[in-house]
Formats: C-alpha cells, sequence, structure tokens
C-alpha cells in the first residue's frame, strides 16, 4: 500500500513527522509541503499533479490536509483516510492571521479569496474518518455528528489537534484499506 499524506494548515511534509513515522509501519508514504495561503487552484494542481505522479492507494490528511483528502478521493477515486479534518475551511481559516510566519517558518499572505474558494468538507468519496475527542481547534463532536451517517468514524477519548492515537489507528487503517480494496 502506497499512502499520499497530506499535511495541515502552516506545517510541513517531512518523514519525520509522528504521524509519518507511524504510518510507514504498515505502508510506504510519500508526501509534498503544500503552502496552503496559496491560491486554491495552485493547491489544487499541486497536490492533483503529486497523486498522478505519486500513484497513491490511498490519501491520508491531517485538519486541512483532511479536507485535501476527501476532495482528491472524489476527484481521482481513491479512498480516503481524514485525521481530525476541517470541515469548513472557509470558516475556520479566518481564525488565522492574513499574514505572518507559518509553523514551519515560511512568510504568507493569506487572501479573503483564498479563504472564500473553499467549500465544505466533500462526502461522496470513499473515507474514514478519525478524530482525537479533545481536539482544541476543530470541534470533534460536531465533525462527529455531520459525517457518521456517510462514514465510519473512530472517535478517540482526549488527545489534541495534532492527533495523539496515531498508533492505535494503524489496525483500523489498514483494515480500511484492506475492505475498500477488495471492492474493486
Amino acid at each position: 500500500m502506497k499512502i499520499l499524506y497530506l499535511h495541515g494548515w502552516g506545517t510541513k511534509y517531512s518523514a519525520k513527522n509522528p504521524k509519518v513515522s507511524a504510518l510507514k509501519s504498515i505502508a510506504t508514504v510519500v508526501g509534498v509541503s503544500i503552502n496552503y495561503a496559496r491560491p486554491i487552484g495552485e493547491v489544487s494542481d499541486l497536490i492533483r499533479k503529486t497523486v498522478e505522479k505519486e500513484k497513491p492507494d490511498l490519501i491520508l490528511g491531517s485538519s486541512l490536509g483532511g479536507w485535501w483528502a476527501s476532495f482528491m478521493s472524489v476527484m481521482k477515486n481513491i479512498p480516503f483516510v481524514a485525521i481530525n479534518p476541517s470541515l469548513q475551511p472557509q470558516h475556520t481559516l479566518r481564525r488565522v492571521p492574513t499574514s505572518g510566519i507559518d509553523y514551519a517558518g515560511r512568510e504568507y499572505m493569506l487572501s479573503p479569496e483564498t479563504i472564500d474558494a473553499y467549500t465544505n468538507f466533500l462526502t461522496a468519496g470513499t473515507g474514514l474518518v478519525i478524530l482525537d475527542l479533545g481536539d482544541e481547534f476543530l470541534d470533534a463532536y460536531e465533525t462527529k455528528l455531520k459525517l457518521e451517517n456517510r462514514y465510519e468514524i473512530i472517535a478517540f477519548p482526549g488527545g489534541s489537534h495534532r492527533f495523539d492515537h496515531i498508533y492505535q489507528s494503524l489496525d483500523s487503517i489498514s483494515a480500511f484499506y484492506q475492505k475498500v480494496s477488495n471492492k474493486e
């Protein structure tokens, strides 16, 4: 299995990321560093080209990367796993300063046009949603309520937005992939 990992806002892809390191125990993991402050069309093109080049079997994203995982799942018909996903980036990105230095040390300018280009989380793809109920940034209970009729949800008590339960999720991620790959 090959997983394309999509990180969250303001960070970058790193093979040393704890989620990436854990995922490497069950799959080959590839990724790309994304500046989500760029116009949505540029971000979409970068992720689409990465999907076409890497040909992943599964797209796994965290936070805003979870939104993009669901989006690319619909566009490219690839199953996804969303960890603590942003359901409405057009609202949550308004909490981010419009300019500054992100967690990866890059200067950014986040325009209202970029924020407004986002839509609600797509629910047409094949996915698994994994949540830490202690997420301090996004309302995991609301996410569970909004998505539980569409996707399998795994919710861990406690935890954080960074997601503290990756190792406990590995068997579920593998089982989800096995289930959806056997349908093809």
